[in-house]
């Protein structure tokens, strides 16, 4: 509003119609329109807005969205931080507090002093508190971050690279108490040679330095405090085109065409202690071109008695929709479970919301309209 940006909130009814509305920030006047970021809790009563300014400043603000509050706003700027080299990634809980992940120097000349360094940004506090984890002389190759709501801590999975970080060695879980910085566990467990043959399908007598092209994809809370570490194997490759009638153009004027793989997924089930409790594969090979594999993947929902792996058996217009049922021991099952044959719908289990234990909804994109299947379980 003349020249002035806003950040509102609506609330709206169950038939859509606005019954609330409320400025949540004044940002005044600026040449530039902000660019805000937002991270609801899990219990999605609060909401974290954050923002880069000039790729080396903060800006974040913690809102309470029932009692139409703000919790705390800081601004900061993480030292050695680097937003096109490090690792970063937001966290925020229930409480409204919210926790900024930096890795610093993973690379192989600086692996000794590679660490995680938490910004801590809690309420009453007017700037971040710091806490510092030191990766053992470790790199690391993939890692997500999560928050347990039930245990209070701050949890992380990932895997981890000796040497070379084109190859993953193993896998590793962190639990850090936010409130009670001293109290970390940071424990590496490295793969076996069986294990990451069958994952890579390499010859039997084949020895591997590590596994390649593996992705974190999920990390699943346990109720015992442990986690389960979901990954994927995903390619992609381009190749150029002899023919020009088709394919992306790619900056020196060729075209060429994109494949991507995604293939098997392991679950690696890890105990509150750190040690390994059960690791399973779930093969599955899907292939596509020119997609951004949206087709591909996954979808996990969640029950406290199981995980349900959602996928399309094959990326084309009519396909089988299959499952993997996996239980608490790593016991798994996979069954059909619907086909998409004359019902003009290709779904993207990347992008499904579950509403309760046994009901989701996927979007399906065929011919360039959107329509909302619900599957019910």
């Amino acid at each position: 509003k003349k020249s002035n940006y806003f950040l509102k909130m609506h609330k709206y009814n169950a038939g859509a119609t606005m019954v609330d509305s409320i400025t949540v920030l004044d940002y005044g006047s600026s040449p530039y329109g902000p660019k805000p970021q937002m991270l609801f809790s899990e219990n999605k009563k609060m909401v974290l807005i954050h923002e880069f300014e000039r790729q080396t400043e903060l800006n974040t603000i913690s809102y309470d969205i029932e009692n139409k509050e703000v919790l705390w706003k800081m601004t900061f700027k993480p030292s050695d931080f680097n937003v096109y080299r490090d690792i970063y990634q937001w966290v925020y809980n229930n409480k409204g507090d919210g926790f900024f992940i930096v890795g610093l120097d993973n690379r192989k000349a600086r692996k000794d002093s590679h660490n995680y360094r938490i910004y801590n940004c809690i309420r009453g506090n007017a700037a971040p508190n710091i806490i510092t984890v030191p990766m053992e002389s470790r790199l690391t190759y993939d890692v997500k971050f999560t928050y347990d709501n039930l245990h209070n801590k701050l949890v992380a999975g990932g895997m981890y690279s000796e040497k070379n970080r084109g190859k993953a060695n193993g896998c590793f879980s962190l639990h850090v108490d936010i409130y009670r910085s001293e109290l970390q566990e940071l424990i590496f467990i490295p793969f076996e040679q069986d294990f990451m043959t069958q994952v890579m399908e390499a010859k039997e007598d084949q020895v591997l330095k590590g596994m390649d092209n593996v992705t974190v994809k999920k990390i699943v809370l346990r109720q015992d405090g442990g986690i389960l570490l979901v990954a994927e194997l995903v390619k992609e490759f381009e190749r150029r085109m002899a023919t020009a009638n088709r394919g992306y153009i790619g900056t020196d004027g060729s075209r060429y065409i994109v494949d991507y793989y995604n293939d098997d997924v392991f679950v690696v089930a890890i105990h509150p202690n750190g040690e390994m409790h059960w690791q399973s594969i779930l093969h599955k090979k899907q292939y596509s071109q020119d997609d951004n594999g949206v087709f591909s993947s996954f979808f996990l929902m969640k029950t406290p008695s199981m995980l349900r792996f959602l996928f399309n058996d094959d990326i084309k217009n009519e396909n089988t929709v299959s499952e993997y049922l996996v239980n608490g021991y790593g016991e798994f099952d996979r069954n059909s479970v619907m086909s998409t044959e004359n019902q003009d719908i290709q779904l993207r289990f990347q992008d499904a919301l579950q509403i309760d234990s046994g009901d989701v909804i996927v979007p399906s994109e065929r011919r360039y309209r959107l329509r909302l299947v619900k599957l019910e379980f």
